[in-house]
Order: C-alpha cells, then structure tokens, then sequence
C-alpha cells in the first residue's frame, strides 16, 4: 500500500541532519506565521531561501550526478530515477542532454 511505500522510501533516503531539519522546521514556522500578517514578507522570506537553496546545492548536485549513477542518486533523495535526474540537473546548473 501507500503507505508501506512511503516508508520505504524513507528509510532508502539519506537522511538529513537534525540540526538542519530542526532549522527548516523553525523556518517553516516563523514563515507561516509572518505570512498571516505580512504575505509579502513571507514571499520575500522564501525567495531568499530559494537563492540560498541554489548557492549551496550547486556542488553538491554536480559531484552527485558526477559520482553516483541516477539510481543510486534517485534512491538516496528519495525521488524516482527521472525526478532525481531533473531535480540534480536544476540545482547543479547542467543540461539533461550533454
């Protein structure tokens, strides 16, 4: 079942540290709250984090793609083979076609 799959998938992923899931949790949050208030704030607040996502993804992605094959990297975020391919190629800056 779904469920079952989804479990599955989770504990094949690798995980994330606590203390940056404890960070993303708390952004979550303070974004949610400021976003009642002042949406515009909170749109603002989640572009800066895009911007950050891209800046610190780039090396990373670039070295998964180059190192590991798209299964291994598709298991390992927990994505299929083909969302994982696009998914390196847009935070790594490269072509799916090269």
């Amino acid at each position: 079942d779904w469920d079952t799959h989804i479990g599955e998938v989770a504990r094949s992923a690798v995980p994330v540290p606590e203390t940056i899931n404890g960070l993303l949790d708390q952004l979550d949050q303070e974004i949610e709250k400021v976003g009642k208030d002042a949406p515009l704030a909170a749109v603002r607040a989640v572009r800066r984090l895009e911007v950050l996502a891209a800046q610190c993804a780039y090396g990373p992605a670039r070295e998964v793609a180059q190192d590991l094959t798209p299964e291994q990297a598709a298991a390992a975020i927990g994505l299929n083979e083909e969302e994982a391919r696009r998914h390196l190629a847009r935070l790594g800056c490269f072509s799916l076609y090269c």
